[in-house]
């Protein structure tokens, strides 16, 4: 499989016809510096505006920024690993096994997200 984009913003944006700095208004910017810079994934936006961009590109936060995304799991995952590794040794209890059940999901998941 190839490796995704960081962030897939610019398509998603030359579909819906409008320029950076018309993205830019809609997000309460003044210029559309900022979106190009988004769109290029030289930085990543605050919440509010990637909540924004979701809402004004008909895209969930997960397909806009896809790349970023495959890392952020690959790195949770591996502190999952280590973290349950550690929660193995110690002694059972109802909290911890709970919380050996949530690091396996995420385990899992991530593997899902890196197919």
């Amino acid at each position: 499989m190839a490796k995704p984009l960081a962030t897939y913003l610019r398509m998603f944006r030359l579909r819906t016809g409008f320029s950076q700095d018309e993205i830019a208004f809609l997000l309460g910017s003044m210029s559309g510096a900022n979106v190009a810079k988004h769109e290029k994934g030289s930085r990543l936006p605050m919440l509010r505006n990637a909540l924004a961009y979701e809402l004004v590109l008909g895209a969930s936060i997960q397909s806009l920024y896809e790349g970023v995304l495959v890392q952020v799991s690959a790195e949770v995952s591996a502190r999952a690993r280590g973290l349950h590794k550690s929660i193995e040794r110690k002694t059972k209890t109802p909290r911890s096994v709970r919380k050996i059940e949530t690091l396996k999901r995420l385990i899992a998941d991530a593997e899902a997200i890196a197919a």
